[in-house]
């Protein structure tokens, strides 16, 4: 939760309008998430945060800032360990991975 907590300040949004997490596989979470392959599959949380966030744009030559509304993060469920993290315009259906839960509430306490 801090990590999140924290990623959502230094992204100039601490008050998303929504944030889901849902348990699954690494392998699974990314193709819903980004499409990415990944090198391992061992249970995670995929959490998925909507807002208004100020990410830097990718690649090694980017340049400047860029907003996104939805941003997402992967952390290993026995270690809490972050694996992977991204961003985008739209939610993902997380709904393709399993149960979803509500994380706003959690997120909202300190």
């Amino acid at each position: 939760m801090t990590q999140v907590r924290g990623s959502l300040a230094r992204l100039k949004d601490s008050h998303p309008v929504s944030a889901l997490f849902v348990l699954t596989r690494r392998q699974a979470a990314n193709e819903v998430l980004d499409g990415a392959g990944v090198n391992s599959n061992q249970p995670v949380y995929a959490v998925v945060v909507k807002g208004r966030f100020t990410v830097a744009p990718p690649g090694p030559t980017a340049q400047g800032t860029m907003h996104v509304l939805v941003v997402f993060y992967i952390f290993d469920a026995r270690t809490g360990r972050e694996t992977d993290d991204g961003f985008g315009k739209t939610l993902p259906a997380l709904s393709k991975l399993g149960t979803v839960h509500n994380l706003l509430p959690y997120l909202r306490r300190h």
